[in-house]
């Protein structure tokens, strides 16, 4: 079953999902010559302490936009 653009779960743009959509794509032009670019970030922390930090999901919305506040079913009353 293929998904629209209205009810795809992902928020990256129709010609980055991975499984391609020729539906959603409908109507986007087409892309000839592009590229995608990567980066590469170097935080110098121990793992360790990346792992932790990235587990605590209440720290999502300090990195990820998308993300107003996240309360774990654990911490509400």
């Amino acid at each position: 079953m293929s998904q629209s653009p209205t009810d795809h779960t992902d928020d990256a743009p129709p010609t980055t999902w991975k499984k391609g959509d020729p539906i959603a794509a409908e109507g986007l032009p087409t892309t000839t010559g592009d590229s995608i670019v990567g980066r590469t970030v170097t935080i110098n922390r121990p793992a360790a302490e990346l792992f932790a930090y990235f587990r605590d999901f209440t720290n999502l919305p300090r990195f990820m936009e998308n993300v107003v506040s996240i309360t774990p079913p654990w911490c509400t009353p």
